[in-house]
């Protein structure tokens, strides 16, 4: 049975939303369901943030972030800046809260890496979750998922914003207040890089491997926590790896007078250079092998407003090779602030800077991951958006099974606990985002338990 709501300056509040009072973020307002009365405190605005105005609506949004990357074969960036390989291939905890301080909104990332080739089953039963196109917007507003660019990204309004590009890459940025909070791994984000290879017991893993298996949540049938056997883990020569150290492979990354010459000062080139020669050397000099390393540096520089020029040449990771819909066209810096579907225009104070990436062509918008004509836009319906022709259940009552789509290699499952939410991105659901929440499932399951179920029946080896 819904609730009813609140009436606050002659209009209509939903129970238990929150709000700021005026543009000023005076107040923070919350409905209470227990007297259908608004209650509000001040400041609007915690420690840390400041009020201001982002795509069209004011709020309270963080001075400073910090940001953890996971990208190619796959290689770790934490939160303090220390950077390590990984070759675990299990469920792990890529970053979450550990600290008990009430004032911060708890939330976990995890991360499972397939081994490459892996297959998956063509049918699996899951607990009553419930498949949605993005873009979706829950709980009131306050957790937003969106295509961006090639990226999904799940954003929140405390500041929290998982970004996934549906195959190798994944950043987590949180804002300045959970300095010191965080665990996974990803770190602790307290500005010390020296110990960012704390384990679950709070010692020092000697390892990366160690690491890995101190921060498994969950273990899918034939995982490992390392290499598997020295054919799974580098072993150039010292003739290979000064070749691909050179110009024409991965040094073209940290030249001086390369494409990323202007980035270099702002983002230390170094560590992805290292991670390019590792994941050359892992695949045996393979063709196109380096491509995620330069494309994930690629990101990261222009989401710090930097130039980069271009670098994907017809022998040497070309556009073509990129995942990418019909009817649409790459761009080296392509705005992430377009007409899709669903959403409709972006906001007029979007300002966010240019990636590269694939775009709709003229007379095409973006419904779900295709680019369809204009005249077969979907529609939003409870604030998910369903593509034109869709069949689904306006009920919450989450009753259908799921059928995944055979031999289809899965590189990456991230999944994210939020308010009380369970958001699963999977790359073999391309454009897809599974929503599992309080009316869905069991009250008393988390993030682990359910990943575990998730990803086991899932996954077979073939």
């Amino acid at each position: 049975m819904k609730l009813c709501g609140c009436m606050y300056k002659g209009r209509y509040v939903e129970a238990g939303a929150t709000f700021l009072s005026d543009d000023h973020c005076t107040e923070k307002c919350k409905c209470n369901p227990a007297n259908n009365k608004v209650v509000c405190t001040s400041p609007g605005c915690q420690n840390g943030y400041e009020c201001k105005r982002v795509d069209d609506l004011v709020g309270c949004h963080p001075k400073a972030y910090a940001n953890c990357s996971v990208s190619g074969d796959p290689h770790y960036s934490t939160f303090d800046g220390y950077t390590y390989n990984f070759q675990g291939t299990c469920v792990y905890q890529m970053a979450g809260v550990c600290s008990t301080d009430p004032s911060l909104e708890h939330f976990d990332v995890l991360v499972q890496n397939d081994a490459r080739g892996k297959r998956v089953g063509s049918r699996t039963k899951l607990i009553k979750g419930e498949i949605t196109y993005l873009p979706v917007n829950l709980n009131h507003g306050k957790i937003r998922i969106y295509q961006s660019g090639d990226f999904a990204e799940i954003s929140t309004d405390f500041g929290l914003k998982v970004s996934y590009d549906w195959n190798s890459i994944v950043f987590v940025t949180v804002p300045s207040r959970y300095a010191g909070a965080m665990c996974g791994m990803c770190g602790n984000y307290n500005n010390d890089r020296k110990d960012d290879l704390q384990m679950k017991n709070g010692k020092r893993a000697s390892s990366p491997g160690e690491l890995g298996k101190s921060w498994r949540v969950a273990e899918i049938p034939g995982c490992v926590d390392d290499c598997k056997d020295k054919n799974h883990c580098p072993n150039c020569d010292i003739t290979e790896k000064e070749k691909f150290e050179t110009n024409k492979y991965c040094g073209e990354i940290r030249n001086p007078n390369g494409p990323f010459r202007r980035c270099h000062d702002k983002i230390d080139p170094q560590p992805k250079f290292e991670s390019c020669v590792y994941d050359a050397c892992l695949n045996n000099g393979k063709k196109g092998s380096w491509c995620n390393i330069f494309h994930a540096y690629t990101i990261e520089c222009q989401r710090a407003g930097i130039k980069v020029d271009r670098w994907r040449r017809k022998d040497f990771c070309p556009a073509s090779k990129m995942e990418h819909p019909k009817n649409s066209h790459y761009e080296p810096c392509g705005s992430v602030c377009h007409v899709t579907c669903g959403i409709g225009a972006p906001p007029s104070d979007c300002d966010k800077p240019c990636e590269e990436g694939w775009l709709c062509n003229d007379g095409y918008l973006l419904s779900g991951k295709d680019c369809v004509p204009i005249d077969q836009c979907g529609c939003m319906y409870n604030d998910k958006y369903h593509k034109y022709g869709e069949v689904f259940y306006a009920d919450q009552h989450c009753t259908e099974n799921m059928t995944v789509n055979p031999n289809v290699s899965v590189a990456k499952v991230v999944a994210v606990e939020v308010y009380g939410n369970i958001l699963i991105l999977r790359r073999n659901q391309i454009g897809v985002v599974m929503v599992s929440n309080a009316w869905c499932c069991c009250e008393n399951l988390d993030l682990h338990t359910f990943l575990h179920s998730f990803i086991s029946s899932l996954t077979s080896m073939q």
